[in-house]
């Protein structure tokens, strides 16, 4: 039996080994590498083998570890779902473009270690892509995820993390929920899968404030409110000066930073429209809904003002 344990165990050593292979990534590949040695490889006399090369990694390293009771079938089974974490995270960094890589960017194995310990408890294949996301962010852009951020993920269900998938689609500049204007937003909201209930489970998450947050936009003849939602931009206009009061819900610090990683660029901008729409009805104003195009460099959305969605 205990052989038998072994040889299924190097059988899957030989695809974590193919797996460390295939990442192309080389920030990706030194940072699992130096994980692994700092985790593992130090467990035995020799220094050697895993901080010197990828593609002779674990056959030898592994079976002399599960030898020696150094390593248990639990870490081995962690190593597994964290390299299948981090070949999701290489096919993110490589759409992203390896360029993007600051140069002699001095990463916080502390950071990586604590996101070891959680990433590596997670087989859901939907929760190891978010996982992936925040390894492949923080490697290209060193901070940009916190342990906070770690620690609120590894807490979330795999409902609760499709939940906020879902609204993360119409969570407005990257930071908040539009809630209610006027008469406008609770029966949109709704329809998009945003309730009291939802509202009440992503509070207890950490991801939405508790507080409803207030606004207002005040609106000259030649001015105009927007509200973007992905690439998409819906503008607010008014032929007399009025003001646009709105209630919002904001994201958490950590909801701001997970919502990169659960937010989806999609070519679908029904919300804004249903949004518009009610604006224009309820409102008396004019709104125009247009695809963002690019940025200027002072990160002002550019688009095409021929083109308004609104009409179609």
């Amino acid at each position: 039996m205990g052989a038998d344990i072994v040889n299924q165990a190097m059988s899957m050593g030989s695809m974590i080994q193919m797996a460390m292979e295939s990442l192309v990534s080389p920030t990706i590949t030194a940072v699992t590498t130096a994980l692994f040695t700092a985790m593992f490889v130090g467990r035995k006399t020799e220094q050697k083998g895993l901080a010197g090369t990828k593609t002779t990694i674990f056959e030898e390293e592994i079976r002399t570890l599960l030898d020696n009771g150094r390593l248990s079938y639990r870490e081995f089974n962690q190593i597994k779902n964290y390299l299948e974490v981090a070949e999701k995270a290489d096919e993110f960094h490589k759409e992203c473009g390896y360029d993007k890589v600051e140069p002699n960017t001095q990463y916080d194995i502390d950071w990586f270690i604590r996101f070891f310990d959680a990433a590596s408890n997670v087989s859901n294949e939907d929760l190891q892509k978010i996982w992936a996301k925040l390894l492949a962010g923080e490697t290209i852009c060193k901070g940009c995820f916190s342990l906070r951020a770690i620690e609120t993920l590894y807490n979330m269900s795999p409902d609760e993390a499709r939940l906020f998938s879902e609204i993360a689609d119409i969570v407005i500049d990257g930071r908040y929920i539009f809630y209610e204007m006027g008469s406008i937003g609770e029966e949109i909201n709704k329809k998009y899968g945003f309730d009291v209930p939802s509202l009440r489970l992503l509070e207890e998450v950490g991801i939405v404030n508790a507080l409803i947050a207030e606004a207002e936009d005040a609106i000259e003849p030649d001015e105009c409110a927007g509200f973007q939602c992905g690439q998409y931009l819906l503008l607010v206009k008014s032929e007399s000066s009025t003001a646009l009061h709105y209630k919002m819900l904001l994201l958490t610090k950590v909801g701001e930073e997970l919502y990169l990683a659960f937010h989806e660029e999609k070519d679908n901008y029904a919300y804004l429209y249903d949004l518009g729409k009610a604006m224009e009805k309820e409102l008396n104003v004019k709104v125009g809904l247009y695809r963002i195009t690019g940025y200027s460099d002072a990160d002002i959305p550019q688009y095409d003002e021929t083109v308004n969605l609104m009409d179609e």
